[in-house]
């Protein structure tokens, strides 16, 4: 039923372009070769999108294309930055701001390693 609505729908599009383009002084053959061209292109736009509206999860249809919810994406996007300013703190707390880049960069030899791996242990 699908195959036979795409048909019809790119058989009347195609010819429908064929003739106004080809209005102003177009020949015969020239009608026709358009109208045959369009009449193709035109069905297999229609059967693209009829297969898409009826059945988008089906197998080859959308299934690998999952467009987010917009509200949720927003959402998820809030959560993830709360979560990072929260690790942020954490981490700041602890005394390991400057590995974050917050402040003086830390000297990752002897004592200041000591140090430094000492201080991601407890905020671990």
């Amino acid at each position: 039923m699908r195959t036979l609505l795409a048909a019809v729908v790119g058989f009347g599009l195609g010819w429908l372009v064929a003739l106004v383009v080809e209005r102003r002084g177009g020949t015969t053959e020239s009608i026709v070769a358009t109208g045959i061209v369009m009449s193709l292109v035109f069905t297999m736009v229609a059967i693209v999108v009829l297969e898409m509206i009826s059945r988008p999860r089906a197998a080859g249809g959308l299934s690998a294309f999952k467009m987010p919810h917009p509200i949720q994406a927003v959402r998820r996007r809030f959560h993830m930055a709360r979560r990072t300013s929260q690790v942020t703190k954490i981490a700041a707390k602890h005394g390991l701001g400057s590995a974050l880049g917050m402040g003086r960069a830390p000297d990752l030899s002897g004592e200041d390693a000591t140090r430094v791996g000492v201080q991601t242990r407890q905020a671990l």
